[in-house]
């Protein structure tokens, strides 16, 4: 069976994330100059809000793609099979996640009035621009149900292709499209309009979605019979991941909820810019997972070791390299970069959180890889039992590091979970796969090479040659430093990556 190239599948994700990311980070500032920072302390509450319900999609999607993908084999040998099989799962799961978001919408609505006036604490704000934008969010994650769906079934059939179409200006029209209707209709510039048409616009993507999964067949397939067996199936793989998804909210977003109930809105902006830069690692890894794990699940399926091990440890190492020049960079000039976007004193407070949570980031990000072979081999319980054990520690860890240590406390936490996350699966994954011990192995030799040799050039150029640049200045030696660290990283591991991608 002929698959579509990886690097293919890769790439078109990768611009879709880099356009909603890259644009995302241009609006950020003029976002927080018209709307205020409280507002951008609200739309870290959003984040984190939307991370927590999707976390009820109970790992349905991951066995949607999973299944889809696995029945790619059907494609050549019976090709009316494969579409009404297609058809049938994707049916009954967009039914079943449009009933989800419309009861989630539902409950966001009607507990509106509850968040914004006990919950969150509203300095400058007016309470019903707060309320009203909670009612447009609990709108937004409410469609986000079946559009997660629609976007899971688009991988499990390798139509990144087709989806980046419609998600790169999806993405482009939430961001900039957004900032120029705030900046051409100032009046309307509040926080609850811009909530609004960030619901409209997702209402709009849905109804593309739509349209492009199913016009190949002339949208007949949206009248193929959906069949609850498949839901019953799915739940037998997807009950493993929803404990992943539900412990895997709970630690990732435990930080910023309890954050948000004890901060003033403009002390969490502080942290929800910190962390909004911070999560430029989970650009490449959201990429990297809508293609690997469709392919590791085709691969298993076939029972395809030798290409299943092979594409792991490339894209292991060379993504992890990659992490690796990215903190770096963070770690030596995250102060001079935020100086080009904010004030000095903004500037300074988001600099002494970022490389913490870059770091914690980073490395939850690289947990990608060893994670899409977990859930293409079925093996869920070694994600939730490291949640499990994190989760208690978490809960009794952060109240005394907030209490002792304010935001930065928080961040500490942050990067302690996530390297006790990534040392118990790296030794557990090479216990179970013997094929990955070389990788392993030969990760432990380069990475701490790589660090050595790049960060005392990083420290150099901190010291000797970044005092006397200007902003415009500093900004292109860092991204010089960066470029060329990766293309030699490219190049060390050209002949790997020409074998898999």
């Amino acid at each position: 069976m002929m698959l579509p190239k990886f690097r293919v599948l890769f790439f078109a994700g990768l611009a879709g994330k880099i356009a909603y990311a890259l644009s995302s980070l241009v609006v950020l500032p003029a976002l927080t100059s018209l709307l205020g920072q409280e507002s951008i302390g609200l739309l870290g509450f959003f984040t984190s809000l939307l991370m927590v319900f999707m976390a009820l999609d109970g790992g349905v999607t991951s066995a949607v793609t999973r299944k889809l993908a696995a029945a790619g084999t059907l494609r050549v040998r019976s090709p009316r099979r494969y579409r009404l099989y297609v058809f049938s799962v994707t049916n009954t799961f967009f039914l079943l996640f449009l009933a989800l978001g419309v009861l989630t919408s539902g409950i966001l609505v009607l507990g509106s009035g509850m968040l914004s006036g006990k919950w969150l604490n509203v300095e400058q704000l007016e309470s019903s621009q707060v309320q009203g934008a909670i009612f447009w969010m609990g709108v937004f994650i409410g469609l986000n149900f079946p559009i997660m769906l629609l976007q899971a079934a688009f991988h499990g059939r390798e139509m990144h292709v087709r989806l980046n179409f419609l998600y790169v200006p999806y993405a482009f029209a939430r961001t900039l499209g957004v900032l120029a209707v705030l900046m051409l209709f100032e009046a309307w510039a509040t926080i609850d309009f811009y909530f609004f048409l960030q619901a409209l616009l997702q209402f709009c993507y849905l109804v593309l979605l739509v349209f492009f999964y199913f016009y190949g067949d002339g949208l007949s397939g949206l009248w193929v019979r959906p069949s609850v067996r498949f839901i019953r199936q799915a739940l037998s793989f997807g009950s493993g991941v929803l404990m992943i998804s539900l412990t895997s909210v709970a630690v990732v977003q435990i930080d910023k909820v309890y954050l948000s109930g004890q901060l003033s809105l403009s002390d969490y902006a502080v942290y929800t810019l910190a962390g909004t830069f911070a999560s430029i690692p989970y650009i490449l890894s959201s990429a990297l997972y809508a293609a690997l794990f469709p392919r590791f699940s085709t691969y298993y399926a076939c029972r395809d070791i030798f290409h299943m091990g092979r594409m792991f440890g490339v894209v292991f190492l060379f993504f992890g390299s990659v992490l690796l020049v990215a903190c770096v960079l963070i770690w030596f000039f995250s102060g001079d970069l935020l100086r080009l976007i904010f004030d000095d004193g903004l500037a300074v407070a988001v600099q002494g959180l970022l490389p913490i949570l870059f770091i914690g980031t980073a490395l939850q990000a690289l947990l990608i890889v060893p994670y899409s072979l977990q859930l293409a081999v079925g093996w869920t319980s070694l994600a939730l039992r490291i949640n499990l054990l994190a989760l208690p520690l978490i809960l009794i860890s952060l109240p005394v590091a907030v209490d002792g240590f304010g935001m930065l406390g928080a961040a500490w936490v942050w990067l302690s979970y996530n390297v006790l996350a990534f040392a118990i699966t790296l030794y557990l994954m090479k216990r179970r796969f013997a094929f990955l011990r070389v990788v392993f192995l030969r990760s432990i030799k380069f990475f701490p090479c790589m660090f050595f040799l790049f960060a005392p050039i990083c420290y150099a150029f901190e010291l000797w040659v970044m005092p006397g640049l200007s902003k415009g200045m500093v900004f292109l030696v860092v991204m010089f430093l960066g470029a060329g660290s990766v293309a030699l990283t490219t190049w060390w591991f050209r002949r790997d990556l020409i074998a898999v991608v």
